[in-house]
């Protein structure tokens, strides 16, 4: 019984620390996501810029 109830604790401690893992990801992923579409954003900006002064 104490054995079995050990085991439900391990696994799922292992869900959770599964769970925060995927979850961490995510948030790194989108994070990279975010600062790339920034400096798109920006190079498109300065571009127009560029090509404003050029006119």
């Amino acid at each position: 019984m104490m054995m079995m109830m050990v085991v439900v604790m391990m696994m799922m401690m292992m869900m959770m620390m599964m769970m925060m893992m995927m979850m961490m990801m995510m948030m790194m992923m989108m994070m990279m996501m975010m600062m790339m579409m920034m400096m798109m954003m920006m190079m498109m900006m300065m571009m127009m810029m560029m090509m404003m002064m050029m006119m």
